[in-house]
This record gives C-alpha cells, structure tokens and sequence, in this order.
C-alpha cells in the first residue's frame, strides 16, 4: 500500500491507501479508500518516533521527500538569513537613523547631554567614513568648530576658576587642534601655503 499526503497551511495529514474488493462490505464495486494514520508538521525536519512506526521503509521514504527534506532546506535557509541578519550592521543603522530624526525634532525643545552628543559622535566615526561628494571638506571642518564651539559654551569641558593649566583636558585638544590647522609641518594652512592659496609668513608675523 502506498501513503497520501494532504498539506495543510502548517500540518499535512498522512493516510494510507486500501482497496476495498468487491463485496467485502456489500460493495458492487472495488474501490480505494484513504486511512488515517497520523498528522506531522510541515517544519518537522525528522520524521517522528511514532509515525515512523507506522510506515514502511518506501512509504517513509516518500515522506522524508514531501515534508521532510522540503523542511531541512527551509530551515537551513532561514538559519542563514537569520546568521547574515546578525552580522549586518545596515538595517541597525536605518533604524537607529530614524530614532535619531526623531530625538533631532525633540531636541529642538529640550537640550541632548552633552555627554551623550560624544559618545554618539564616537559610535558614528567608528562605522567608517562616508563617501558624500558634495560635502566641501572646509563646510565640514566650520560645521565640526561650530559644533565645538557650541559644546564648550554649554559646558562639556565645565569651566576653569584658576590658572591655565596645559595638562587640562580642553587644552590639550585645543593644543592638538592648533598644530592641525596652523603650527605642524603638515597642518592645513601648510598645505594652503604649498598650494598657493594663503600667504607665506614667518611663524613670528602670525
């Protein structure tokens, strides 16, 4: 005898063929009539104990073939995705795009702590840089000072009651900052200068 199987949305059901001869049950005529034998899930990716039991080895067969296998693909399919889901940081960042929208329209009412705005800046600048053409590199450089100097006035670095000390934090980047833009070797007005397009001076005229 051999096994029908009927899909449903999750499950199929299992029922065996048996022919029915003539006048076994007061029937003119022989006829084929399903048996049920047992409902499995078609997620199952091994064929149960129980239901194993019931069937013979070419039937089995014929189950591991319609529901199993099928089963066994799909479930390997869905580990994969799920394993590239975990290592993609794209869809984190969308969504944490579209959170920072909204702290950006809030925040134009309540103030953001400051310490939170740098360890944004740190999370952002350690996904890499980002290739947007149209950003002039000054434009980002004034809009970076502007955001500088936005933070200090509201305190990020709070506020020295004594003498100046070069050790203090807020120096030390100011120090770094400057030798950047105006006193290494290659620092920007350097390079300005090299291309001809700011005045060479001695170092004691600036």
């Amino acid at each position: 005898m051999s096994i029908i199987i009927r899909k449903n949305k999750h499950t199929a059901r299992i029922m065996r063929q048996q022919y029915v001869r003539k006048g076994a049950q007061g029937n003119q005529h022989g006829y084929f009539r399903a048996i049920p034998l047992a409902t499995i899930s078609l997620s199952a990716t091994e064929v149960p104990g129980d239901i194993a039991e019931l069937l013979s080895t070419k039937e089995r067969a014929h189950l591991e073939k319609s529901i199993i296998f099928p089963a066994r693909n799909e479930a390997e399919r869905k580990k994969q995705e799920q394993e590239a889901r975990e290592r993609d940081p794209g869809w984190r960042v969308a969504e944490a795009i579209n959170f920072l929208q909204e702290a950006g329209r809030r925040a134009q009412l309540v103030s953001v702590d400051t310490r939170l705005l740098a360890r944004l800046h740190e999370t952002v600048a350690a996904l890499g840089p980002a290739v947007v053409e149209d950003i002039d590199p000054f434009d980002a450089v004034s809009a970076s000072v502007r955001t500088a100097i936005s933070a200090v006035e509201k305190g990020a670095y709070g506020r020295n009651q004594g003498p100046v000390r070069k050790d203090a934090i807020a120096a030390k980047k100011w120090a770094e900052l400057r030798a950047l833009v105006l006193e290494s070797p290659n620092s920007l007005v350097a390079a300005l200068q090299d291309a001809g397009w700011v005045v060479k001076r001695d170092r004691g005229s600036r």
